[in-house]
């Protein structure tokens, strides 16, 4: 069977930007540009358990790094100094970094995967219901009608006055569980 494509994503925690670390290498100068070099090591480092690895094929972590990325040596420098000064990055060789939030914060899905969870979306409007109205046990009291057999023949006939009476309590019970869930 062919591979498909997989799918990552970075999630951010909704304080993310008000943690202190995040705030603190926010106010350094050139604070937003190590911001984006951070995300940018950190949706790198999501693919491979969150480490980043020097290949060689520059002098050294930080040249091939920046080349990478896109951005100065000296600003991937800058960033990865104070990432493990502050715990946002690990590393005992200066070969490989392990940025311990790109696992955490990871999350991944196959384009199979991603088609079968918008099918369901499409085709399950329940959410949707019980986001508006909330779960709510609707109890409805169901009688036993009584049945006439025929006397000549196998087949079941109902006694229609009661049918009636049981779709009229069923309907009075559909417009009270209405009330409910509107009031």
């Amino acid at each position: 069977m062919a591979e498909g494509k997989r799918y990552y994503w970075l999630r951010l925690r909704d304080d993310f930007f008000n943690s202190v670390r995040i705030k603190k290498l926010r106010r350094m100068a050139g604070g937003d540009t190590y911001l984006i070099i951070y995300l940018k090591m950190q949706l790198k480092a999501m693919k491979t358990d969150g480490i980043l690895t020097w290949h060689g094929y520059e002098q050294d972590f930080v040249d091939e790094l920046a080349l990478d990325l896109d951005e100065s040596p000296d600003d991937v420098r800058v960033t990865l100094a104070y990432l493990c000064s502050c715990g946002l990055a690990e590393t005992e060789d200066k070969i490989n970094f392990f940025l311990p939030y790109a696992v955490e914060n990871v999350g991944s899905e196959t384009s199979a995967a991603e088609r079968m969870r918008k099918m369901r979306e499409r085709n399950n409007v329940t959410p949707m219901l019980r986001e508006r109205y909330g779960e709510k046990e609707i109890e409805i009291d169901t009688r036993d009608i009584a049945i006439e057999r025929e006397k000549n023949n196998d087949l079941f006939l109902p006694d229609m006055a009661l049918v009636r009476q049981a779709f009229e309590e069923s309907k009075e019970a559909v417009e009270r569980c209405k009330s409910a869930c509107n009031g």
